[in-house]
């Protein structure tokens, strides 16, 4: 990460002024060395997404078309 010095001469802990969003959370997940820290890369939204789809999809056909009607039931 880089330095900068504020006009005191002391170094700053961060500058966040001009990076992106997701620059910044790559950062925070590779200084914490934690994953899922910070904000997700859209690449990652869109895999989390698609994955999420296809379990709905796969879910759906094992409950058959009938499911809305059987949960509607319930109340």
């Amino acid at each position: 990460m880089p330095s900068c010095k504020a006009p005191s001469g002391k170094r700053l802990a961060t500058d966040l002024t001009n990076k992106p969003l997701s620059g910044i959370a790559r950062e925070t997940d590779r200084r914490d060395g934690v994953k899922g820290v910070g904000l997700e890369s859209g690449r990652a939204v869109a895999l989390r997404q698609s994955l999420n789809k296809a379990g709905e999809k796969e879910r759906g056909e094992q409950r058959g078309q009938d499911s809305p009607g059987v949960f509607a039931s319930f109340f």
